[in-house]
């Protein structure tokens, strides 16, 4: 497996200066975490640091110099995906698209996905980053729950909470889940 050479490209930096050297530890962190995001969401369970480094085409000891661990990552990697989801959503409610029922429970389900207690049993990861995820994750909903009648937010969220439980471990393509999901709540 080829792995990129860092080691030239530091020594290119630090000719350049420490304002270009951070902009390049930037880029890294972020693509580290971009590819992070979407291997998860992709291999759910089978994500590991391994996988990630061979799409990266990086090696683990390289991830490892950008994230201290894995809960340094762990945090990253959800603190993105959280930020990125509240500006799609807010999108979403801004322009309201034809489908925007679709997109806004597409979303919301990325996130139950997200905070699934088999991640972070898997990858042992630390109460603070599920705590964390589980906020930010009832905080999406609250943007979403507006789309609702008020009589009918807190009844709306058990019937989604409760299909996308029941839903995914049955359907294996995303889109099915949410097609049924509007059905019911439409």
């Amino acid at each position: 497996m080829n792995h990129f050479n860092f080691r030239g490209v530091f020594i290119i930096f630090s000719c350049i200066g420490k304002q270009n050297k951070g902009e390049f530890v930037s880029m890294i962190k972020t693509k580290i975490i971009q590819q992070s995001i979407k291997s998860l969401q992709a291999e759910g369970l089978r994500f590991s640091i391994d996988l990630l480094a061979k799409e990266l085409k990086f090696s683990k000891k390289t991830i490892y110099k950008y994230f201290k661990n894995k809960e340094a990552l762990a945090m990253a990697i959800y603190e993105k995906f959280y930020l990125d989801t509240k500006k799609k959503i807010t999108q979403i409610l801004k322009n309201k698209p034809k489908n925007y029922l679709f997109e806004l429970l597409s979303l919301y389900l990325q996130s139950f996905d997200m905070i699934k207690d088999e991640i972070f049993n898997k990858y042992k990861l630390n109460d603070s980053i599920q705590s964390y995820a589980l906020m930010q994750h009832s905080q999406l909903w609250e943007m979403i729950e507006k789309i609702f009648p008020r009589d009918y937010q807190k009844s709306s969220l058990i019937i989604i909470d409760g299909s996308l439980e029941k839903l995914s471990y049955r359907l294996t393509q995303k889109n099915q889940v949410i097609e049924k999901l509007v059905k019911i709540v439409c």
